[in-house]
């Protein structure tokens, strides 16, 4: 049974807030962290209790002959040189409208949080006047209110079509 103060005229001491504003600030408070994440469950790894015993015996070590790591490295030198290659390539611009439809259209197509509009030419202007790479860098590690968009699986390569490909619906228009 609640106790109710009779200093505060039989409210239940939450006189300043009504049920109401406290509902609705943690319904935006839910909203702000359920529309700033980017949709990745975070794993959380529990550390083992002072009661549980954790080994500490070093582990056995395995000398493996010569010739069986030849062809692993063959192999990884081989990943490495295709890993470069299509790093080293732009994409085209159907990447950039893929990740554009997927993932930037939500702010750009109605000019969220100060985002410029697509294919607006004036909002747009200034921010192409401070070159490619400024966009680039701002669009793959965040700037102000926009996030980083070069995070969960997104490459660098593929923000960069994005930007290519806003810029140019921006330039035609």
């Amino acid at each position: 049974m609640l106790n109710i103060n009779k200093q505060q005229g039989g409210k239940n001491g939450l006189a300043p807030f009504s049920k109401a504003g406290l509902l609705l600030a943690g319904i935006l408070t839910l909203g702000m962290a359920v529309g700033c994440s980017d949709g990745s469950e975070s794993e959380t790894v529990a550390e083992p209790a002072a009661s549980e015993s954790v080994a500490t015996e070093p582990a056995a070590e395995v000398v493996e002959p010569e010739e069986a790591a030849e062809p692993e490295a063959e192999a990884a030198t081989e990943v490495e040189a295709s890993t470069d290659a299509a790093a080293a390539a732009p994409l085209s611009a159907e990447a950039g409208a893929e990740l554009y439809e997927s993932h930037c259209k939500q702010c750009h197509e109605k000019g969220l949080l100060s985002a410029p509009k697509f294919g607006n030419t004036t909002d747009w202007a200034p921010r192409i006047a401070k070159g490619k790479e400024t966009l680039y860098k701002h669009s793959a590690e965040g700037f102000k209110a926009m996030p980083p968009q070069a995070i969960n699986g997104v490459t660098v390569e593929q923000v960069h079509a994005a930007v290519d490909y806003m810029v140019e619906q921006a330039s035609e228009s």
